[in-house]
């Protein structure tokens, strides 16, 4: 059989390529041998995982699921009272998994298996599973996707009012360029009014849009669908990842997870080596996923890792908490207060982000609109002022 595999060498380069083996095992111990570590395995054919539960549908099933084990439930009768709440799909994926578990099989690795929920679910299980903290991980996890739901709907809300006014005004300025300017146009040429360079720029524009607009548009739409199904791509994934770790809102997004999970880890009994490893397994951005197999390499080198942290992600004030963390011996805790001052003070920079995105769009549209009447108002101008001179 063939294999897909993605792994990372000791130079912490990933590496993605084809295995030839019997199977997943016999393939992890072939790329042990060439000096990889392997991050994922798949069969050739076999579909990628996708989440069927959305962050929030998540972050409900954990918390319920933390409140029904606290109580002293077992484990399956607890998939049952889930279950027993839900509907459709969700209803009967949780049965699937309570049977899986009834068979002999992991926590853990009955939800992995059913290719319903997201690494870092279900890496969280496995933490709780092996250290008996699962209810603990359940609440991390429910954290986690609370912050993270909050923080898109905060962004969806901040850019949705300025996308619907932008999208409007440029219907606008279609409008106005192409039906309204032209009759302008006939107008200035009967009187034999001159035109001055800003009105002869809107009358070309306008006169490109009527005679070409609708193939522009169709090339528009065809340049989108091939850019979708180039981001989809493992190269295009790998560009969009490097391009959204270089935003600091989607950084810090990253390393507030990164930081939790962590915490987490660390107060399973992982070494700080293992944690990073599996942290890097379960990320699903690249750019983040290279940057801890760096920072795992340099701390197995003797490195700080405060600073490695610090060059890897620029957050002086992490590093910071790290560096006493780890003076103090409590690191997990200081990597928790991270990530809450993180959030806090990323709800800060995003509301204030919106306070200065919607004015500043505002002007813009009142800039263009201001622009285009003025390419109309300034021959009318001119032809009244000569006449007047005459």
């Amino acid at each position: 059989m063939e294999f897909l595999y993605k792994a990372y060498a000791d130079s912490g380069e990933v590496k993605e390529g084809r295995v030839a083996a019997a199977g997943k095992r016999e393939a992890a111990n072939e790329l042990k041998s060439r000096g990889l570590h392997p991050m994922t395995i798949r069969k050739t054919g076999e579909k990628k995982k996708v989440s069927l539960f959305k962050r929030r549908r998540l972050a409900d099933l954990a918390e319920e699921w933390e409140s029904l084990l606290s109580a002293g439930i077992p484990v399956t009768e607890t998939l049952d009272i889930l279950g027993g709440g839900r509907s459709g799909k969700e209803k009967i994926l949780l049965g699937e998994i309570k049977a899986t578990i009834e068979a002999g099989h992991s926590i853990a690795e009955s939800f992995a298996g059913s290719r319903a929920f997201p690494p870092f679910f279900t890496a969280l299980l496995q933490v709780g599973e092996l250290s008996g903290t699962i209810p603990e991980q359940l609440r991390l996890a429910a954290a986690c996707y609370r912050k993270e739901e909050e923080f898109i709907a905060g962004m969806k809300s901040a850019l949705s009012y300025p996308v619907f006014v932008l999208f409007f005004s440029f219907l606008v300025f279609a409008l106005i360029l192409t039906v309204i300017l032209p009759s302008f146009a006939a107008l200035f040429e009967a009187l034999d009014i001159p035109l001055p360079a800003v009105t002869r720029a809107a009358l070309a524009l306008g006169l490109f849009l009527q005679e070409k607009g609708f193939y522009f548009l169709v090339e528009l739409l065809l340049g989108a669908v091939g850019g979708v199904v180039w981001l989809r791509s493992e190269r295009g994934k790998r560009s969009t990842d490097a391009f959204l770790f270089r935003f600091p809102f989607i950084r810090r997004l990253y390393l507030i997870r990164v930081t939790l999970a962590l915490s987490a880890l660390l107060k399973s009994g992982k070494t700080l080596s293992d944690a990073l490893a599996d942290i890097a397994d379960i990320t699903d951005n690249g750019a983040v996923k290279e940057e801890l197999l760096k920072i795992k390499k340099d701390i197995e080198r003797g490195g700080d890792f405060a600073q490695s942290m610090e060059r890897s992600f620029g957050d002086t004030a992490l590093a910071r908490m790290i560096h006493v963390g780890m003076e103090s011996g409590r690191l997990p805790l200081f990597l928790e207060r991270s990530a809450r001052l993180m959030t806090e003070e990323t709800k800060r920079k995003l509301t204030g982000f919106r306070k200065i995105l919607e004015p500043s769009l505002l002007l813009f549209v009142g800039l263009v609109t201001a622009a285009i009447i003025f390419s109309v108002l300034l021959p009318v101008f001119s032809a009244v002022g000569t006449h007047m001179g005459v």
